[in-house]
């Protein structure tokens, strides 16, 4: 990466993600911007949840995030690159996950977008464990 490539912003953190909050506001040079939620479905397996409670190893989630992040960025030639990642409880229908792509064109923000996802979930280590509803004491 050279001195004008832009470094993806990361975090993996409990708490709610709300992107207005960020406090990484968009470069001025992008033409388009997707932005993709990850929310908590309210079943798993068919079995309803009320839950997913994510774990991480945090400090290699965010170096492989960071990696795969830079190749992203280099690949598809964007202006920026956010990911946000919960961690802890996640209740139904809250956002696990938050990544926003932005490049001069829409297809390199789209492509980009979709491969980070792909890549994110295959190679980086946080794991979901899903809180089920218990009837009767029984879950």
């Amino acid at each position: 990466m050279n001195q004008t490539t832009p470094h993806p912003f990361i975090q993996v953190r409990e708490g709610a993600i709300h992107r207005d909050d960020l406090g990484h506001p968009l470069p001025p040079n992008c033409g388009a911007v997707v932005e993709f939620s990850g929310r908590v479905r309210d079943s798993e397996d068919e079995r309803p949840i009320s839950a997913i409670d994510y774990e991480a190893f945090r400090e290699m989630a965010i170096a492989e995030l960071t990696r795969i992040g830079e190749e992203i960025i280099e690949r598809y030639v964007l202006t920026d690159l956010v990911c946000v990642h919960r961690i802890g409880v996640v209740p139904v229908h809250q956002s696990a996950v938050y990544v926003r792509t932005a490049a001069r064109h829409r297809k390199a923000a789209y492509e980009a977008n979709m491969e980070f996802m792909e890549r994110l979930k295959q190679h980086v280590p946080i794991w979901k464990h899903p809180v089920f509803h218990h009837i009767d004491g029984i879950s």
